[in-house]
């Protein structure tokens, strides 16, 4: 991270003050992200160095007041993360030097590195922690707070409790689905046993389905209503071409390959993104309405040559 790219100052125009700041930073690795809210706002990814990104809807906590920490939104976090580190105590040493400023949700992380360690990460309201600091420690995360899937779990035969477990919805009950899949795993085929994870702990509103091979560096996407598997192999990928600003619509059944990222276009951008803004707002009440959507889009497009 490029600490002294930071810059922060107040503009008064006639008695109104405008607040402005940049977070710089220079990439050190490539990445392949996943983006719903379109350029540089990743959900997820994995980096040229193995380290694997991904982030979950988590119930909101009050946001302290910011010190002299660095802010950033949940979804360029990812892209920092990616970008700047090759590991999970890197991106740990990284993470702590950040305050967290959403834009439209709060989120929690799951991070893997090439060795396997991994971490989870939530923002207490004050600052960033991992979860995971002890040993032993689950690898699965959900959509409730890391501490409270841990407790329920414990409620489970094999888990400490006599509880049976049933695959049911919800997020607690999903973490407890993955933790007993995991632990029933006998050397199956492992990309096969992934998707049958997956595909268990699926809801009605899943879309994606993603696994990481981070020893092969390769991604594998599945979009539920297309019938091909995406196969994206890291090493396939050309180190004199430039990259920026390339990728590709999952939901097109025809894509399924790296061969077939193509630049994207300030306009795919900017009407990508307005129609999942759109969508979601029909969810929850995004603040900033049409100036997030102009904000969102104009600091995509900008990365886009």
């Amino acid at each position: 991270m490029d600490l002294g790219a930071c810059t922060v100052f107040i503009l008064n125009s006639n008695g109104r003050p405008f607040v402005a700041k940049n977070l710089g930073w220079t990439s050190r690795f490539q990445s392949i992200t996943f983006n719903q809210f379109g350029k540089e706002f990743p959900l997820g990814g994995m980096n040229e160095r193995g380290l694997v990104m991904e982030e979950l809807n988590v119930s909101p906590v009050g946001i302290g007041d910011r010190d002299a920490a660095p802010a950033i939104n949940e979804f360029q976090l990812v892209q920092y993360v990616l970008d700047n580190c090759a590991t999970v105590a890197e991106a740990m040493d990284e993470i702590t030097l950040l305050h967290y400023s959403p834009l439209i949700l709060q989120l929690h992380y799951f991070l893997v590195d090439s060795s396997g360690n991994f971490a989870v990460i939530e923002f207490d309201g004050n600052k960033f922690k991992s979860c995971t600091d002890e040993g032993g420690k689950p690898p699965f995360l959900s959509n409730n707070r890391y501490r409270e899937s841990i407790e329920y779990l414990q409620k489970f035969k094999g888990f400490g409790g006599e509880l049976p477990v049933h695959h049911r919805k919800g997020s607690n009950e999903r973490f407890v689905s993955a933790s007993k899949m995991l632990s029933d795993y006998k050397e199956e085929e492992p990309l096969g046993y992934a998707f049958a994870m997956l595909d268990t702990v699926s809801q009605k509103d899943t879309r994606w389905s993603i696994v990481y091979d981070i020893e092969h560096m390769s991604i594998y996407a599945r979009v539920h209503q297309c019938p091909d598997l995406k196969i994206i192999r890291m090493g396939n990928l050309d180190p004199s071409k430039d990259y920026s600003g390339v990728g590709f619509n999952l939901n097109e059944c025809t894509l399924t390959t790296e061969n077939d990222f193509h630049r994207v276009s300030r306009e795919e951008n900017t009407l990508h993104l307005k129609e999942v803004i759109r969508t979601i707002s029909a969810e929850i009440n995004l603040r900033g309405g049409d100036q997030l959507k102009m904000r969102m889009a104009e600091y995509g497009n900008h990365y886009l040559y």
